[in-house]
């Protein structure tokens, strides 16, 4: 399943990424051309909190958000879509929506601190960005947050994190 969310919604954008769900974001409505976006992407469930956003996007899969609290945007796609698959939390870049890579620790030699290096054996880049993850303390909170948001995720669910 994959999402595109028009900028209305875009922080819950980053949330569905942590999740490891492709999420797009739309562009500005207004400069949009959404029949080419719905023609290149038929399969792109569309999310809005915009009634006619909705209302006018041409596809059969889309959502109109009640809420403007990302955290209850996501409770309400997850009652629709069980966001919470195995495998799949933390595979995302939360700035890219690509997939990560696994690299090794010295190949990261510089851009990390050498102390983070050191401590941890499982590093991911995202090949865009070039941002670097790994299973810091900053995962378990992230976990945390998401289990008060009422999300079924436990630490073991994720493959790999920031």
């Amino acid at each position: 399943m994959k999402f595109l969310l028009d900028g209305m919604v875009k922080g819950l954008a980053r949330w569905l990424r942590f999740l490891g769900w492709d999420a797009e974001v739309f562009p500005r409505w207004e400069e949009a051309d959404v029949q080419n976006w719905y023609r290149r992407e038929p399969d792109r469930v569309f999310v809005s909190r915009s009634r006619s956003h909705v209302d006018a996007w041409p596809g059969e899969t889309k959502v109109w958000l009640a809420s403007d609290q990302p955290m209850e945007q996501l409770q309400q796609l997850h009652g629709l879509f069980y966001l919470v698959q195995p495998g799949l939390l933390l595979t995302r870049c939360s700035r890219c929506n690509q997939l990560l890579v696994s690299v090794e620790p010295q190949q990261l030699e510089g851009r990390i601190p050498e102390r983070v290096r050191q401590s941890f054996r499982t590093f991911y880049v995202c090949p865009v960005c070039q941002r670097v993850y790994w299973q810091g303390g900053h995962v378990v909170r992230l976990i945390q947050k998401m289990q008060r948001m009422g999300l079924p995720v436990a630490l073991n669910d994720s493959k790999h994190s920031h």
